[in-house]
């Protein structure tokens, strides 16, 4: 087996559909599941890197990077992309804005945590996924998120063309799209960002820009708003 390489050089064309393809098929093998065994719920994922959640952890005597980072990070949301961060702290404050929807469009196992430090290939096609930490019940769009969200860099295609190669692989595995699609994926790229805004902020303007545009566009549709003094 082959697990991807370290580094932000992109991944290949073919392994990139091969993950597309190997998420939907984990998604379709578990459609409709819900879970009754306590795993992690959406309402923790979307406040993992939540200021107040992560407060604590800041005072240890080593803090672990990505949480320093967070800390740093969630000041520059404000300032970079205030609209951003005035639907990010909303949705720390009530995940069920996001959470409470999510669970009226179809639900499935979720791996929750599709970066590419967790993936790799088989000779064979199949895909290796590594570090199941956060397994739970959820909206296939969300782990599809945090896969476009973490890997960036990485991606050998546009994230567009992602999102719509991950929807036909759904289809081709007689998942029905039409009805639920846009709203999931709208709740799930809010939520994403409620979880990985900070990340954003500390990067470029053309991603940055990318996110902000989606995650605001989405909230105007779902009729989402965020008070502007905070």
């Amino acid at each position: 087996m082959d697990v991807v390489e370290p580094g932000d050089i992109p991944v290949s064309g073919r392994q990139h559909a091969g993950f597309m393809d190997g998420l939907a098929a984990l998604s379709a093998a578990w459609w409709g599941w819900h879970d009754d065994l306590g795993l992690t719920t959406m309402a923790q994922r979307v406040r993992f890197f939540a200021p107040d959640n992560i407060a604590g952890e800041l005072q240890r005597e080593r803090v672990p990077a990505p949480l320093s980072a967070a800390a740093a990070g969630w000041p520059t949301l404000s300032r970079r992309a205030p609209a951003l961060w005035r639907i990010a702290t909303l949705v720390h404050e009530d995940p069920g804005v996001v959470t409470a929807r999510m669970h009226q469009t179809p639900t499935t196992f979720l791996h929750g945590d599709w970066k590419m430090g967790n993936l790799g290939s088989h000779r064979d096609g199949r895909t290796i996924l590594l570090d199941w930490a956060y397994p739970g019940a959820g909206p296939a769009c969300w782990d599809l998120c945090w896969y476009l969200a973490l890997n960036r860099a990485r991606l050998p295609e546009s994230k567009q063309d992602s999102i719509d190669r991950f929807r036909r692989a759904l289809e081709r595995r007689a998942v029905v799209t039409d009805g639920w699609w846009q709203e999931q994926l709208d709740l799930c790229t809010i939520g994403i960002m409620a979880t990985f805004g900070w990340e954003k902020a500390l990067g470029d303007d053309a991603e940055l820009s990318w996110w902000e545009h989606r995650v605001v566009a989405a909230a105007g549709r779902h009729g989402i708003r965020a008070a502007r003094a905070r």
